[in-house]
């Protein structure tokens, strides 16, 4: 045992080694760092923004340490208001709120802020696939959906709205160690959100996820056809998302709700890091995940990779909730985070986490009870996979038809031009 021990430590160090050495050669070999990156004055206000927010932070650190993170939250708030207007503003922070109060009805009471933001997310794109053809797109019908959770639970509104509030209260006095590792998660926070309040500017997000939503809003539905545009059956999951606020508060509630989405999954990771390590080192974590300049792509334009990674690290959280806790409506939770993913950015993206699924349901653990358990024994083990195909249900949704484009792409003109954004957006009812 001791010299197989030997091997497999050697063999783990060689795992972890190559990889690195990989990188490191292909750094110097590709000239990664002589790119073309920033741009001379970009790089100086980006210095300038450093200088500022560390005297800041020391400042507060000093004097005001307690104060910090409400004074964040203010400026925040106030600063995105001046910036962008506050309708919306309003309309992701009513998103925002609604979607908790929904996750928290449906699933139970005791799954966590940014958990429970997430499945109401989930539960959103699952009514917007079902409705989105109909002309019943307006905004007082989105006022009308948003206000029905937070009026039917009004207990849990109460409750959340009193855990908003007491962000705004200084209540948190942070070790020396919290204190540094949190100013380096808001230093990466405060420079993403910097950049969502600046005009769209990616081709993704002008010429499909814009054109989406301005769809839904000039005619009340989605008129996009896919006998006209194979391109309409894509996972649109996300995209129904942006529609919701985009209905409310225009281009600006959009990238603000793309920031939210991010922001629940530093959330959801600093709250699942914690579990094993001090507050300081989950915050580092945390720091380290979102610094990343790939986080700051796809949170500064508008694209779908944060609700995919949202979805599916959701799903991950719930199902160790479930192991934890055993209960049932968290499985279902996993399966419909998965699906939201997949109706996202493809099924194929959660194969393996449904596998997982899966085999969590044919293995429950033995909290659940034998009246439970006994769903899942011998004698019925075609229940997991009917749980696992509730998430290719909820994906399989935005894909019903995904068969015949197969027999239109021998029909396509390779002469035709691609349609613009704006022909998308204004495609009317000649094919519904």
């Amino acid at each position: 045992m001791g010299r197989f021990s030997r091997f497999v430590t050697i063999g783990l160090w060689i795992a972890l080694l190559a990889p690195v050495i990989i990188e490191i050669s292909g750094f110097r070999t590709a000239h990664l760092w002589s790119q073309k990156v920033w741009s001379r004055e970009g790089a100086r206000r980006f210095e300038d923004y450093l200088i500022i927010f560390a005297a800041g932070s020391a400042g507060f650190g000093y004097f005001l340490r307690r104060y910090f993170l409400p004074f964040l939250l203010a400026a925040i708030l106030v600063c995105s208001m001046i910036a962008v207007g506050p309708i919306p503003v309003g309309a992701v922070l009513l998103f925002v709120f609604s979607a908790t109060v929904l996750g928290r009805l449906v699933f139970g009471r005791s799954l966590e802020g940014p958990l429970a933001f997430i499945a109401g997310i989930a539960i959103w794109i699952l009514a917007m696939t079902c409705t989105v053809r109909f002309p019943i797109h307006y905004p007082v019908t989105y006022l009308a959906a948003l206000a029905v959770p937070v009026a039917v639970a009004y207990p849990l509104s109460r409750q959340l709205a009193s855990t908003w509030l007491n962000l705004f209260r200084p209540r948190w006095l942070p070790s020396n160690g919290e204190f540094v590792c949190f100013a380096l998660l808001a230093l990466v926070m405060v420079a993403d959100w910097l950049v969502v309040l600046k005009p769209e500017v990616g081709t993704d997000g002008l010429a499909m996820h814009m054109a989406i939503a301005s769809n839904i809003a000039i005619h009340h539905a989605f008129t996009v056809d896919f006998r006209q545009f194979i391109w309409a059956l894509m996972p649109m999951g996300a995209d129904w998302c942006y529609s919701v606020v985009y209905m409310l508060g225009g281009e600006y509630a959009a990238r603000l709700l793309n920031f939210a989405v991010l922001s629940a999954i530093g959330l959801l990771l600093f709250g699942v890091a914690r579990r094993f390590v001090s507050n300081a080192v989950a915050l580092l974590m945390a720091f380290l995940f979102l610094s990343t300049p790939l986080v700051q792509l796809v949170t500064a334009l508008l694209l779908v990779e944060n609700f995919v990674a949202a979805m599916t690290f959701a799903a991950a959280v719930a199902l160790w909730k479930f192991y934890e806790e055993g209960a049932a409506q968290v499985l279902i939770l996993t399966a419909l985070l998965l699906g939201s993913a997949a109706s996202i950015r493809g099924p194929d993206s959660t194969l393996l986490p449904c596998g997982a699924v899966e085999e969590s349901a044919a293995d429950p653990p033995a909290s659940l009870g034998p009246r439970l358990c006994a769903r899942f024994d011998d004698h019925g083990r075609g229940h997991p996979l009917c749980v696992c195909l509730l998430a290719f249900g909820q994906s399989d949704l935005s894909f019903s038809e995904c068969q015949i484009p197969f027999s239109l792409c021998r029909k396509r003109d390779p002469g035709r031009n691609l349609p613009s954004a704006a022909h998308l957006a204004h495609s009317g009812h000649a094919y519904l």
